[in-house]
C-alpha cells in the first residue's frame, strides 16, 4: 500500500527538481494560516458580490453628448402586399 503524501513532498525526491523554488514554497506554506486565508478570500468575495448587486444604475440628470444612448432605426423598405409573389 502506498502512503498518501502531498505532491510537493513527493516532488522533493524527484530528479531534476529545483530545490530553491521548493524551499520557497515550503517557507510560504509554513507562514500561511488556512483560517486567515479563508477569511481573506471570504471578505474579497463578499466585496465582489456587493459590487455586482448594487441595484439599478441611475441615469445622469443632464447627460452630456458622449453619455447619450439613442437607438436609431434604419428605415425599412415598404413592401406591398402581394407584390412579387407568384
Amino acid at each position: 500500500m502506498t502512503s498518501l503524501k502531498p505532491r510537493w513532498i513527493t516532488s522533493l525526491a524527484a530528479d531534476g527538481t529545483d530545490h530553491a523554488s521548493l524551499q520557497a514554497l515550503q517557507h510560504l506554506r509554513a507562514r500561511l494560516d488556512p483560517f486567515v486565508l479563508a477569511a481573506t478570500i471570504e471578505r474579497k468575495l463578499r466585496h465582489i458580490y456587493s459590487l455586482a448587486h448594487r441595484g439599478p444604475v441611475q441615469a445622469a440628470r443632464r447627460p452630456r453628448p458622449h453619455q447619450r444612448f439613442e437607438i436609431r432605426r434604419l428605415p425599412t423598405q415598404t413592401r406591398h402586399v402581394g407584390a412579387g409573389v407568384r
